[in-house]
Order: C-alpha cells, then sequence, then structure tokens
C-alpha cells in the first residue's frame, strides 16, 4: 500500500484503519527507515498485490538507490532492462542490465518482444535500452526505472498496475551527487543534464501519481 504520512512523506507498508484515521507499519521512503504512525492519505487502487512502481527522475536523482532498495527490503522484483551498450567496470550479466549487442537488440524489436525501448545518443555511441515482455508477469509485485515514455507504454501495457514515482531533486544535488561517484565526465553530465530537462521539463506532476520532493 503506497501513502502519504504525518511526517516522512511517501511510505510503503501495511496500512490498517483503527476508527479515528489510518495508521501504517512500514518503511519511509525520505530515509529508507521504518516508520509507524497515523496516515493522512492513501490510494484505494494500490491496494492489489500485482502492482508495478515505476520510478522516474532526472540524472542521480536516487532512482536506482530507491529501486534497490524496495527490491532488496519490501519485496519488489527489480526488473532488470536489456541495454545494447558496453558493460562498464563493476556491473555484470544481469546488474544493472541485461547486457547484448546492437544486432541482437535490433532483432528483439523486429520480433516484437520488448514492453518498451529508447534509443539514447551519448558521447560514447548510440545506445538503445528497453524491457522484455517475459520480465514481467501476472499476480508478482516490480519495481522499475524508467523515463516518461517507458511510464506511458507501461500505462497501456498494464493499466491501473502501475503506480508512478517522480522523483524532484535540484540541480546542485544532482551533481554533488554524480560528483561523488568518481568517475563524473563534465561533457557528459551537461548532455544528460540537457537530454533530462527535455524529456522532464514539460512534464506535469499530474502524469505521476506521486512526486517526491
Amino acid at each position: 500500500v503506497f501513502f502519504i504520512s504525518e511526517s516522512v512523506g511517501f511510505v510503503v507498508g501495511e496500512c490498517k484503519s483503527y476508527g479515528n484515521g489510518f495508521y501504517a507499519s512500514c518503511w519511509g521512503m525520505s530515509d529508507f527507515t521504518p516508520y509507524e504512525g497515523k496516515v493522512i492519505s492513501y490510494n484505494n487502487k494500490n491496494m492489489p498485490n500485482n502492482k508495478i512502481i515505476v520510478i522516474l527522475g532526472k540524472c542521480c536523482a536516487g532512482k536506482d538507490t530507491l529501486a534497490r532498495f524496495m527490491a532488496d527490503n519490501l519485496g519488489f522484483n527489480f526488473v532488470v532492462s536489456t541495454t545494447s551498450r558496453p558493460m562498464r567496470e563493476g556491473e555484470s550479466e544481469g546488474n544493472p542490465y541485461h547486457f547484448i549487442l546492437d544486432e541482437e537488440f535490433q532483432r528483439k524489436i523486429a520480433n516484437g518482444d520488448f514492453i518498451e525501448y529508447r534509443e539514447y545518443k551519448t558521447n560514447g555511441g548510440n545506445w538503445h535500452y528497453g524491457v522484455e515482455k517475459s520480465v514481467v508477469i501476472d499476480n508478482e509485485c516490480y519495481v522499475a526505472v524508467l523515463d516518461i515514455v517507458g511510464l506511458r507504454e507501461f500505462k497501456k501495457q498494464f493499466g491501473d498496475r502501475v503506480f508512478s514515482i517522480y522523483l524532484l531533486v535540484d540541480y546542485d544535488e544532482r551533481l554533488r551527487r554524480c560528483v561523488s561517484r568518481g568517475d563524473f565526465n563534465e561533457k557528459e553530465w551537461k548532455r544528460r543534464a540537457i537530454s533530462d530537462d527535455e524529456m522532464f521539463d514539460n512534464v506535469p506532476c499530474s502524469e505521476f501519481d506521486y512526486v517526491k520532493i
């Protein structure tokens, strides 16, 4: 169940009625700490146990951190996307992507294997990312990191199973996080920042189920 608490903002966990309101014992998404207390609002449509949580945000907004937390602590299946980009140091097959050659990616597109896919033009080349249909099944809960195009495709495919969270983090904080990773490339950062602005800045907040500020 997804709802808003009085103190920690967006939280996820069990919500029960106790006469004078709803109370929860759960995890707070603001700081990843246990939370127990009164709930000020929640959404009935999120009761089924087959939800697909889609997390969106600009570069270094914390999307993967939140998604991995939910997978590791809250029982969600992490949706592993497929990509044609080269594997980076510290990565492996399935972590964080399924890595394939571009030729195979193009075959999968032709075969209709993807729920959604997209292309990013980067300083290192044009790379494709997509989520294969075989990854998501009925009666399971999932968490996925997507862009706005991916969210829209998921909504077409899965309807009310999808609950979207947009992480709104200011530029300076995102830049600080990127630099702290230790492999900062200013040219690539600027490219990604511009691309993110083009993708998200004109999307109304109403398109998301929850915006985490």
